[in-house]
């Protein structure tokens, strides 16, 4: 018998909903968890991979770009588990929105 599929996933969770025939349904899921305050105008599911400037950056994921009516844009990455430069990769993934 096969083993569900993990939808935390990245691999995964691009398979589910980042075919352009289900963003209304990533649309619907990212409205039921976040309960914005303003509606989702748009989601755009961005390539994970950000480039590296040096051969020493290890590189960081990027999954979601979330835009509200209202302007404001929203980042969106899963995480399983806390890492210690959290705080920092925020902030980071802010000032790249």
């Amino acid at each position: 018998m096969c083993k569900p599929l993990d939808p935390m996933l990245d691999v995964v969770f691009k398979l589910l909903f980042s075919r352009p025939d289900c963003l209304d349904l990533l649309m619907s899921l990212l409205t039921a968890v976040f309960r914005p305050a303003s509606p989702i105008e748009s989601v755009v599911v961005l390539n994970p991979e950000l480039d590296k400037h040096s051969v020493g950056d290890r590189g960081v994921v990027l999954d979601l770009r979330v835009k509200l009516k209202d302007g404001s844009q929203v980042n969106v990455e899963m995480q399983a588990q806390r890492h210690p430069g959290m705080r920092r990769r925020m902030l980071y993934h802010w000032a790249r929105l």
